[in-house]
């Protein structure tokens, strides 16, 4: 399972692309295993239009969509590379890092200096959040 990724990529874009392709592109060529499972990001998905669906083309722009064009490419090298490839695309993935820039880290950092929260989303919304514990087997 390869699930490298810079979440500051606007800051560290040749980082992300490390971490999204060149990375992926040695294991592929250097390591024998059975399956390959690439987590991506529902991201890639940003520009298509509601509500997206796997097998739609995926639009993006060169320039402003680096990370989903990297998170692509990755998924690309694994269904083309590895007759065992396989892509599982993510979103709200939540883990131990209360410095992250993430909703969730920033929620805590909120609740914990000021001991209250300001949620700045309309009522209505919702999202679902997946600990990054239940996607990958991790070591406490």
């Amino acid at each position: 399972m390869d699930c490298a990724g810079v979440t500051d990529f606007r800051e560290r874009p040749l980082d992300a692309v490390e971490a999204h392709v060149c990375r992926l592109e040695r294991l592929l060529r250097e390591s024998r295993f059975e399956s390959l499972t690439y987590l991506s990001t529902l991201g890639v998905y940003r520009r298509a239009g509601a509500p997206a669906r796997e097998d739609d083309p995926l639009p993006l722009l060169p320039g402003s969509d680096l990370y989903s064009m990297s998170k692509a490419m990755g998924e690309s090298l694994v269904l083309s590379c590895h007759p065992r490839g396989r892509v599982v695309r993510l979103a709200s993935v939540y883990g131990p890092d209360l410095r992250s820039q993430l909703f969730v880290a920033s929620v805590l950092r909120e609740v914990v200096a000021t001991g209250e929260l300001t949620l700045r989303t309309a009522p209505e919304s919702s999202r679902d959040y997946v600990s990054v514990y239940d996607v990958v087997e991790c070591p406490m």
